[in-house]
């Protein structure tokens, strides 16, 4: 694996956790808290990042906002939320183009999942 992600959560206990275990599955991280250190990330070379794994509840902007911000500056770019509540999140991102949710508390084995059906697959 030689997959960069591009990894936001305004959390910093959750960025370090979930981080390491990407990491130890053999990705690249870049971690940013939060949505407006991840678009600065991603603006100056979106085209570095093969994936985006997002909280979807973060105190300066959600998940799916920040999608539609980073899917402006580069369409087609697989998006994942985390989310403790996927319902409501599923409902306000129809039609944004995120790729995945997955289910907070996660496992490193739901993440890999996920992160496999999103590289395949077309954005929903």
């Amino acid at each position: 694996m030689n997959e960069k992600i591009l990894l936001v959560d305004d959390e910093e206990t959750t960025l370090g956790i979930v981080g390491l275990l990407l990491q130890a599955a053999g990705y690249e991280v870049d971690a940013r808290r939060g949505g407006f250190e991840a678009l600065e990330a991603f603006a100056r070379d979106p085209h570095s990042f093969d994936l985006v794994i997002s909280d979807q509840c973060m105190e300066s902007m959600s998940g799916v906002v920040l999608a539609k911000k980073l899917l402006q500056t580069r369409p087609g770019t697989p998006i994942v939320i985390l989310t403790g509540d996927g319902e409501t999140a599923k409902a306000g991102a129809e039609g944004v183009g995120i790729r995945g949710f997955v289910q907070k508390p996660v496992t490193i084995g739901q993440l890999v999942r996920s992160i496999d059906e999103a590289l395949a697959c077309p954005a929903v």
